[in-house]
């Protein structure tokens, strides 16, 4: 017999919104700490294009290699749809990030568009991201920005 959907509170829908906002403003910032807090200890990322990371730490290497070189970047996270599937949840998201860095003494920009899908948990600390896939949809501008 199926686990029956435990309905979300609106505490609980608050509190899993905030992971994704916590996790931009943690890559834009560059606190890697804090970005680290929104995965579950055994949290899988699948980036776009490289192999998937497992854990908090390794994720959060991953976004510092790529942002740490640009002068600017920032991550958009919007549109969530949120589903029950007992104590976790899927959320899909879009994402629109942009990043700058100067290429041949000029201002280049590159922009990264596409969606997150994630499954996010209700654990004894609260809701964590336990995995995050990103799909790019689109691409625009300079990519040497990112290397």
């Amino acid at each position: 017999m199926p686990t029956p959907h435990r309905p979300l509170t609106a505490d609980d829908r608050t509190d899993i919104l905030a992971l994704t906002s916590r996790y931009a403003h943690a890559l834009d910032r560059h606190e890697w700490h804090r970005l680290e807090s929104v995965f579950a200890p055994d949290a899988r990322m699948e980036f776009a294009g490289l192999p998937p990371e497992t854990g908090p730490a390794a994720i959060a290497a991953v976004c510092a290699r790529a942002l740490e070189p640009l002068e600017a970047s920032q991550h958009l996270v919007g549109s969530p749809l949120l589903e029950t599937l007992g104590d976790s949840v899927t959320v899909s998201s879009y994402f629109h990030a942009q990043h700058v860095r100067t290429v041949d003494g000029r201002t280049a920009i590159f922009t990264v568009a596409g969606t997150y899908d994630d499954l996010v948990e209700r654990r004894p600390e609260g809701w964590l991201i336990s995995l995050r896939r990103q799909s790019v949809s689109w691409q625009a501008g300079d990519p040497r920005v990112l290397g």
